[in-house]
């Protein structure tokens, strides 16, 4: 009997659970059905517009004016970018319900701007979203953040860019993009069995891109073989862009020396220092990279004297030039054509006036020339008619080689044409010079120096008949013995 007691007392404690969860399950049932037709919207907005709390809430059905929306905060909407926000929704039936959504204030600015690799200029212009910016109305000012300069110096992909928009910091996005492929100019190249093989840029120069390429061959040319060989290479710059550029491969039997240029005497200050290659080239119709090596192992800088250095360039083939010069080791150094012309362009300045005419001037530096500077007989160097001239100037003394110095450094800067004459001498004869001159009626022959007293001579402005009769009645048939084919035409009367 207990028992049974026991058992009903439990029976009907289980219903009276029972009841209470069908009474719960039922109202939250209920609240379901109330908040069912409600939908959360992420509005996106211009700047500085209004958002209200019914802007986020989508409310379906018959009763939907009886809910009520309630934001947690005012929507900023002054700047630009993605917020969050919380919302209340009461039910008719009073019953609450707490959603979070989202709203977007639309920038002034595009998301991202595209320039082709060296591009040389940026405004903040162009950053600036303009279906934005004229719906609002317009802005006051927008200026660039970001320095223009290191903006210049954006290399390939995409980069932050920030900008001043009416005193408001915003950011985009620039991106660099390289869709231009390369472009050059096709170089044959001549190489030899015994060349180093050339790299592929050999074959194309001016190559023209704003960004880095290499050079690769499409195939590999038969650099082993003889004779002549289409080659195409391909130009591939950073953004990936190709340009292949056709070519010629010429294999060849090198039998040409290199060519040795600018090599020429020196002087140098006892003690001194020498910069051997100075001015010196080397080519060659193959190469294009041959050493040119210098012996100067003969040479001593410490002692005065004339030295030989030898200068040397072997190109792949074996094939050798050498070219040999002089090294003047001297107590003093030699005067510079600047120097040796300002002394002469003295003498001018005394000698000549603006009304001459060319024939005049020529007549007034021989005459100067002819006085003012004494014959002296001797050794004199006759290397170096710069020297020469400058010792003529200074000294105003020396032989026929002095007198033809200064009267070529005188007609020279009196801008008439002339040039030094030597006189053709066997071995035992001595050593003479004078000038030629055109004043405009062509070349005559021009001999300042002094002549000996029992023969006489004027040697202004004469001919080569002139000269000969001269030296057939003095019996002096090698005074003016020269090489006439050597030297400018000159006037017959």
């Amino acid at each position: 009997m207990l028992l049974q007691k026991r058992t009903l007392s439990a029976f009907i404690i289980l219903l009276l659970f029972i009841a209470l969860f069908c009474a719960a399950a039922a109202s939250c049932e209920a609240e379901r059905d109330v908040f069912s037709g409600v939908s959360v919207i992420t509005p996106t907005v211009l700047p500085k517009e209004e958002l209200s709390a019914s802007d986020f809430i989508n409310i379906s059905g018959d009763a939907s004016s009886e809910f009520s929306v309630v934001l947690s905060a005012a929507p900023v909407t002054n700047i630009p970018g993605t917020y969050p926000v919380t919302l209340t929704v009461t039910a008719p039936n009073k019953t609450t319900k707490e959603f979070t959504a989202s709203y977007t204030v639309r920038s002034y600015l595009k998301a991202s701007v595209v320039k082709e690799a060296g591009f040389t200029t940026i405004s903040a212009s162009e950053f600036l979203d303009f279906d934005v910016i004229n719906a609002i109305g317009g802005i006051e000012k927008a200026t660039l953040i970001t320095p223009e300069a290191d903006i210049l110096k954006f290399g390939l992909g995409s980069h932050g860019v920030s900008l001043s928009i009416d005193e408001l910091t915003l950011f985009s996005s620039l991106i660099v993009a390289d869709t231009i492929p390369p472009a050059a100019t096709a170089k044959e190249v001549n190489i030899t069995l015994a060349s180093k093989k050339p790299e592929a840029s050999a074959f194309v120069t001016d190559i023209v891109d704003q960004t880095t390429v290499t050079v690769t061959y499409k195939e590999t040319p038969p650099f082993n073989e003889r004779g002549n060989f289409p080659v195409t290479v391909i130009l591939t710059d950073e953004g990936g862009n190709q340009t292949e550029i056709s070519s010629m491969l010429h294999v060849i039997y090198d039998t040409e020396p290199p060519v040795i240029s600018g090599v020429h005497d020196i002087e140098v200050v006892l003690g001194g220092t020498v910069a051997y290659k100075a001015g010196i080239t080397v080519t060659d119709n193959v190469d294009t990279d041959v050493q040119l090596e210098v012996d100067k192992s003969g040479v001593d800088l410490s002692k005065l004297g004339t030295y030989e250095v030898k200068y040397t360039a072997i190109d792949s083939s074996g094939n050798a030039a050498t070219v040999t010069a002089r090294v003047f080791v001297v107590a003093k150094a030699s005067a510079t054509e600047d120097e040796m012309y300002a002394l002469a362009d003295r003498v001018l300045s005394s000698i000549l006036k603006q009304e001459m005419t060319e024939i005049e001037k020529a007549k007034a530096i021989f005459d100067w020339t002819h006085k003012k500077i004494t014959y002296t007989s001797g050794k004199f160097d006759k290397s170096n008619w710069v020297q020469a001239a400058h010792d003529g100037f200074e000294k105003l003394s020396g032989d026929c080689f002095t007198f033809a110095a200064v009267s070529q450094a005188l007609l020279t800067r009196a801008n008439l044409d002339t040039c030094m004459v030597e006189r053709l001498s066997y071995e035992g004869e001595s050593a003479h010079f004078w000038n030629l001159v055109d004043c405009g009626d062509g070349y005559y022959h021009f001999d300042a120096c002094w002549h000996y007293n029992d023969a006489p001579f004027d040697g202004f402005m004469r001919t080569d008949a002139e000269l000969d009769a001269y030296c057939k009645k003095y019996k002096l048939d090698y005074y003016y013995r020269f090489d006439k084919s050597a030297y400018p035409k000159r006037a017959e009367s």
